[in-house]
């Protein structure tokens, strides 16, 4: 029995080895065009619950070097039952590019953040939609970043999220989900230099507002908890538009990690 299981962790470790340098290689295939022009860009925060983390978040985003004429920051209340509404709505008051919506409805056949997503586009300007969440920070360059990897031929761009500092003092905890993260990113960013696309990551992601009208949006989607993957998935499926998902600094964001296992 013993020696079962020892050819089982060995067998384990050795997989576990293999597959971290096939996505290692893969990331090296990522030789992405880039390109200088600034597009309009709406950026997205769906909203629900998030009163102790939005301040931080809307302040990176004010914060973002982006010509002013091109963005604008379109906040999501989703029924919050904290003081997430009073907080946007104060906060609104710190930029004129800042829009609130507060949602009182479900779009048929949707449900949380797809609702959320899909309704905030309704009221959306730009050319690209960028999306994250309440309970994080993008760096200065995020925007901008983003919008360089929109050649002709892309539809949707993913970025990395990381839950801590390479030197702050995040608990053991923190780390190993931190790490955890990383590592399911990198899947991701490496299976595509194979040409193989697995996923994006919803909080830190973007897409062509035209490609979302080609496939109908998240209401010809229908119903999804994983969003991000469902757009993705269709624009593949259904359109000739291509997914980059760059490993890129400048372009990283941060988010809170989990205090418990539960």
């Amino acid at each position: 029995m013993f020696n079962v299981l020892l050819i089982i962790l060995f067998s384990s470790i050795l997989l576990y080895i293999i597959n971290t340098i096939v996505i290692y290689i893969g990331t090296f295939q990522l030789n992405y065009l880039t390109t200088q022009n600034l597009q309009k860009v709406s950026v997205l925060v769906a909203l629900r619950n998030e009163a102790k983390t939005l301040e931080s978040c809307v302040k990176s985003l004010i914060n973002l070097d982006y010509p002013e004429h091109l963005i604008e920051f379109i906040l999501i209340n989703d029924r919050s039952t904290d003081a997430t509404p009073e907080i946007i709505d104060d906060l609104k008051k710190r930029s004129p590019n800042i829009k609130t919506i507060h949602i009182n409805h479900s779009i048929r056949n949707l449900s949380g953040k797809a609702n959320a997503i899909a309704q905030g586009i309704q009221h959306a300007s730009g050319e690209i939609m960028l999306v994250t969440d309440g309970d994080c920070v993008v760096p200065a360059s995020w925007a901008k970043t983003h919008v360089s990897y929109y050649t002709k031929d892309v539809g949707i761009v993913s970025g990395f999220t990381l839950l801590n500092d390479k030197n702050d003092k995040t608990s053991l905890f923190g780390k190993i989900q931190s790490l955890d993260w990383a590592y399911l990113l990198s899947i991701g960013s490496g299976a595509i230099g194979f040409g193989k696309p697995l996923s994006v990551i919803g909080n830190n992601f973007s897409f062509r507002k035209a490609a979302y009208d080609v496939v109908g949006g998240y209401q010809k989607m229908g119903f999804t908890i994983i969003e991000d993957f469902t757009l993705m998935k269709s624009l593949l499926k259904h359109t000739h538009w291509q997914v980059r998902y760059p490993i890129n600094s400048k372009m990283l964001s941060r988010r809170q990690r989990s205090r418990t296992i539960r």
